[in-house]
């Protein structure tokens, strides 16, 4: 009876057990087995960048882009098919030069065609001698036309006037000017104390707020119609974010420092993707 009792005993204690260790191993088998398979990551760190394009790296909007590269960004959308609100993602690769279009291919041979024999002149018999006609020359037959002025080679469009107009987004002393064709100069600089309040030029909205571009520090982009973008740079403080909209002499940011150790306030107006001298749009002082 003990051997029994012992041995039922020991059976009654293993079976459970192992039974617990069967449905551990189902359980957590079960939950393996229930997991989403990893996502298969395609590697658009390593995808090789085409001439003429970039990857856009985080933080980085198409209004950024547009404004690193000198360009108009509905041009900048245009060619990469972006639709408006123009968003992008990191990684994603898109074009900063012009598309080059294929010139359609001829649908056949061209074939030449034979010149026309002239007919004779009015009052001219076929065969005689034949008469002297003055000679006209083609440029006298036209009519003279006006030259219309080229704007390529980096020639800057004429600006239009805003109808508001614009106010000094600090009020310090412009210690460089603008300088066409530079491009270290494509703004003005401003001095004032550390911590000026920075004020937007115009009434707009944000499109860009951080320090994603090189050589601007902490930037701000306002886009106050669909041609004009102002700037805002060296700052020390953003007060304003992405999306945001401000009124014409709201506090942006404050004033910062430059590389160069200036306490400053880097400040550049563009029209249609162009710079444009500042001075030439704010109010006189």
């Amino acid at each position: 009876m003990r051997g029994s009792f012992t041995g039922h005993g020991v059976s009654g204690w293993r079976l459970p057990a192992l039974a617990l260790v069967f449905v551990a191993m189902v359980l957590f088998g079960g939950c393996r087995a229930l997991e989403p398979a990893p996502v298969e990551r395609r590697g658009l760190e390593s995808e090789a960048v085409p001439e003429g394009h970039l990857r856009v790296k985080s933080g980085e909007t198409l209004y950024g882009v547009a404004w690193s590269q000198g360009l108009d960004y509905r041009r900048l959308a245009e060619w990469n098919a972006i639709p408006p609100p123009y968003a992008i993602s990191p990684g994603q690769i898109i074009r900063v030069v012009p598309p080059v279009e294929t010139p359609p291919a001829p649908s056949g041979p061209s074939k030449q065609k034979p010149k026309p024999t002239p007919a004779p002149a009015v009052g001219q018999k076929t065969g005689g001698k034949p008469k002297s006609t003055p000679v006209v020359s083609q440029k006298a037959k036209e009519k003279p036309t006006t030259a219309v002025p080229s704007v390529t080679g980096g020639e800057a469009p004429k600006p239009a006037p805003v109808a508001r107009g614009w106010g000094w987004p600090v009020f310090g002393k412009v210690v460089q000017g603008y300088r066409r064709g530079d491009r270290t100069r494509q703004g003005i600089r401003i001095s004032g104390p550390p911590g000026e309040s920075v004020r937007a030029a115009e009434g707009g909205n944000v499109v860009y707020s951080g320090s994603g571009l090189v050589g601007y520090g902490n930037l701000i982009i306002l886009k106050h119609t669909n041609d004009y973008l102002s700037a805002y740079g060296f700052n020390r403080k953003l007060l304003v974010k992405e999306g945001d909209t401000v009124a014409r002499g709201e506090q942006v940011a404050e004033l910062g420092q430059a590389p160069d150790g200036d306490y400053l306030l880097y400040f550049e107006i563009r029209y249609k993707g162009t710079a444009v001298d500042p001075l030439s749009l704010l109010p006189s002082r």
